[in-house]
């Protein structure tokens, strides 16, 4: 699956209300979502993010507002399409562990070409 094939998801045992929600959300609109993920990614690499710390950064650029669930679950959909991987683990601001996210060389390519830099 391509980046601009991506709809709202849902699951079949959902609530109706996250049908209903899922049905306010173009592909467009989740396609935008995960190519500002992509962009506070590459903005920081080669360091990695958590995403309490990439959450901070998608609403900075002030864009597309975004919940804290759904800037994670866009960065989800990302790690599944192989433009975002897990490289290690740090403490968030209460001491727990987290997963470190960071581009890859596929998701960096796709913000050049985005960019009209390939």
């Amino acid at each position: 699956m391509q980046l601009n094939e991506y709809e709202a998801p849902t699951r079949h045992g959902d609530p109706e209300t996250s049908f209903e929600a899922a049905a306010t959300i173009s592909g467009e609109k989740m396609t935008q979502a995960m190519l500002h993920v992509l962009y506070v990614l590459e903005a920081y690499s080669p360091f990695p993010l958590i995403d309490e710390e990439l959450c901070v950064h998608y609403d900075a650029l002030g864009k597309m507002r975004q919940t804290h669930q759904s800037i994670r679950s866009r960065r989800a959909q990302l790690v599944r399409l192989g433009y975002v991987e897990q490289t290690g683990h740090a403490l968030n601001n209460h001491g727990n562990r987290c997963r470190c996210w960071a581009i890859t060389a596929k998701g960096l390519e796709r913000v050049n070409e985005e960019l009209g830099l390939r």
